[in-house]
């Protein structure tokens, strides 16, 4: 696969991922929280907890989404393998799906509770309507970033798995 298609491959996902966990997750803050007029970084009613859950589940799911999915489909032969350019995704090789969806699950709660201790510090409380969209952008930026490190390891794995069949 040419890095042109790669590219163009990787930005119709980000897209799709983006919009999809922007409203899926921006939907469930309000159906969850939407009732409370004021959400707090740690204490009852707390967006804090939200949002590092959330990030682990996210990226670990949009993870193991993408890298099997694109597993697959090099080892069918419908994808070419991608350079994986970075040390990172090569050590990931040795890894299963799960324990690598599992990383990817770890950095998504950790970049989250960044996020919330951020939000503590500048502003504190947030409305319910506020935190929506603040999770509904968050979540949707987060499945767009997991997605080319996915694709790029699962079209390695693959193509490897196809040539050694």
């Amino acid at each position: 696969m040419t890095l042109d298609e790669l590219d163009g491959h990787v930005r119709g996902a980000r897209i799709g991922n983006f919009v999809a966990n922007a409203i899926i997750n921006g939907a469930l803050a309000w159906w969850l929280l939407g009732h409370h007029e004021q959400l707090h970084a740690w204490s009852d009613p707390a967006y804090g907890p939200d949002l590092i859950l959330t990030g682990f589940l996210l990226s670990a799911i949009v993870a193991a989404i993408v890298i099997q999915t694109h597993r697959r489909k090099a080892r069918r032969g419908d994808l070419t393998a991608a350079p994986l350019g970075s040390p990172i995704l090569e050590d990931a090789t040795r890894r299963s799906v799960v324990a690598n969806a599992l990383l990817a699950g770890g950095v998504g709660a950790a970049a989250s509770g960044l996020l919330a201790i951020a939000c503590t510090g500048f502003v504190g409380s947030l409305g319910a309507l506020d935190y929506t969209a603040l999770k509904a952008l968050w979540t949707g930026m987060l499945a767009a970033t997991i997605v080319e490190p996915g694709m790029r390891l699962g079209l390695h794995v693959g193509a490897a798995e196809r040539a050694a069949a």
